[in-house]
């Protein structure tokens, strides 16, 4: 019975010839060769035509790169004046700009002046005042009001819409 024992024992820590595959059955990855000017399968060489062909169809694409080169360069070179020409257009408006904000500007704080004088009048006494004369202010609002009733009254002349018919259509399908 031990030797049954032992023999259970050696199967299992055996594994079965069916458990594992044979090693013929896996094939290895074959070599790699690489190609080798003396291993050269070409059958038939190349006839002087066609050689001469590839020989020209080679100096026709250097000369095409070579063009497309040259192409690029000028295409940069005139990219890079076209983008100085810009630059100073853009910083052209953008002095006129600012010129324009500065004279606007200006005149709003001369209007500004104006108006204070307008509305302080012309009397020095109220000069030592920080507030201006009541009479003066009302003065001025009522020649304010009295510009606005003008605008007002005289509308600015803006045709009037008049109902009428839609013009007869250009073409007529039959």
């Amino acid at each position: 019975m031990a030797e049954n024992v032992e023999a259970d024992i050696q199967s299992l820590e055996e594994p079965a010839a069916d458990a594992l595959p044979e090693e013929d059955d896996i094939q290895a990855p074959k070599p790699y060769k690489k190609a080798d000017p003396t291993t050269d399968k070409r059958k038939k060489e190349r006839t002087p035509a066609q050689k001469a062909a590839w020989a020209k169809t080679l100096a026709k694409r250097a000369e095409n790169r070579l063009a497309r080169a040259s192409k690029k360069n000028v295409i940069i070179k005139n990219s890079d004046e076209e983008v100085k020409k810009k630059e100073a257009e853009i910083e052209e408006k953008y002095k006129k700009a600012t010129e324009k904000k500065i004279v606007k500007k200006a005149l709003k704080v001369k209007k500004k002046e104006l108006l204070q004088k307008e509305i302080l009048g012309s009397d020095s006494e109220s000069s030592s005042d920080s507030e201006p004369d009541i009479e003066h202010v009302k003065k001025y609002i009522k020649k304010k009001k009295a510009k606005r009733k003008t605008r007002i009254q005289t509308p600015s002349p803006s045709p009037e819409r008049t109902p009428e018919q839609p013009p007869p259509p250009q073409y007529i399908f039959k």
